[in-house]
């Protein structure tokens, strides 16, 4: 781990806060981790789903965030990432 983010795991996810850019949200299999510093230091964001390999920040209001799970469901969080809800269920991915 660097300042609190694996290093031995793959991001699938990367995304910014428009209007204070040293706010990142990165998204692993394990959940999403959020720096406020610019990567200096990471958290995991407790209770984030697992499986995201899309996430989002609403650009006019940088507290919504989305994030996509490998299964295809979406979730939204209205509170930067300190709660989630489901938005859709998972959908069968072919080949699956």
């Amino acid at each position: 781990m660097v300042g609190g983010l694996p290093t031995d795991k793959t991001v699938y996810a990367v995304a910014s806060h428009p209007a204070k850019p040293q706010v990142i949200f990165a998204a692993f299999r394990e959940g999403i981790y959020r720096s406020p510093d610019g990567g200096k230091t990471w958290a995991i964001l407790k209770g984030s789903p697992s499986g995201v390999v899309a996430l989002t920040i609403h650009p006019e209001r940088p507290e919504v965030l989305y994030a996509a799970t490998e299964e295809g469901a979406v979730y939204r969080s209205e509170d930067g990432g300190i709660s989630w809800q489901q938005q859709t269920k998972a959908a069968r991915v072919m080949g699956r």
